[in-house]
């Protein structure tokens, strides 16, 4: 059982990068890890408390990943303050702070062993990957009094709509803008492109997103556990 090499992963960080995927009772194979600086580590299913523990020994736990997902009901047209982003616009500066401010939880924040800039950098690249329409077939944006407030990506994924970022920025908050924004992600899953299931996912430590989800009418539909596992160099300097 040997990780799956990360193309992108291991060009953005320059490290050789792997994802595996086990059962919560299958063991770590750390001996098939010689050729991997890192290992994204995915249990599928619930996790015990005391197989959580074991794992924890052997790699960092960096998440505990929630998939949300709802049937859509009536949808309302967005109002004149939610704009899509042109496609062949850049994302200026306003957006892309919004969206590294979305990673507040992210297991690549949480993680000590990557830095800050590579953390922001990955965020960043989201957005520009996002606004160009490689990874997103719409992006939405809020505007409040003339400025960028919050931003939502979109995407269709196995029949359903996909929330990528969902992010407003922290001086916006607590006005309804998440609302409008999921409102106008229902209205294009349903009435532009015909579909009646919309998803996203979050991590259960994000206890604001999870309530937000929760009373917007999603439901979890899936559970996983997220473990990073370093190589340990010898010089014990920062992999990355």
């Amino acid at each position: 059982m040997s990780p799956e090499f990360l193309d992108w992963d291991s060009k953005f960080f320059n490290l050789n990068v792997g994802r595996l995927v086990i059962q919560a009772d299958d063991e770590i194979p750390v001996d098939q890890f010689n050729d991997f600086d890192l290992v994204y580590i995915i249990i599928k299913n619930d996790l015990p408390g005391f197989k959580k523990k074991h794992f924890g020994t052997l790699a960092f736990f960096a998440d505990e990943k929630l998939t949300y997902q709802k049937e859509i009901g009536e949808t309302i047209k967005p109002g004149d303050h939610i704009l899509s982003w042109p496609p062949g616009k850049d994302a200026d500066r306003d957006l892309l702070e919004i969206g590294v401010q979305s990673g507040e939880f992210s297991r690549f924040k949480i993680d000590p062993e990557i830095p800050a800039e590579k953390f922001v950098g990955l965020y960043e690249q989201w957005v520009i990957n996002s606004v160009n329409r490689k990874i997103a077939e719409e992006v939405y944006y809020f505007k409040d009094n003339g400025e960028i407030a919050g931003m939502i990506t979109l995407s269709i994924k196995n029949d359903k709509a996909d929330i990528g970022i969902l992010s407003v920025h922290k001086n916006s908050r607590g006005k309804g803008i998440a609302t409008e924004l999921v409102s106008a992600a229902e209205y294009w899953t349903k009435n532009i492109k015909g579909y009646r299931q919309i998803q996203v996912v979050t991590q259960a430590s994000n206890t604001i997103a999870c309530k937000f989800y929760e009373r917007k009418g999603f439901r979890i539909q899936k559970k996983e556990f997220v473990f990073h596992w370093w190589k340990k160099l010898k010089n014990d300097k920062d992999p990355i």
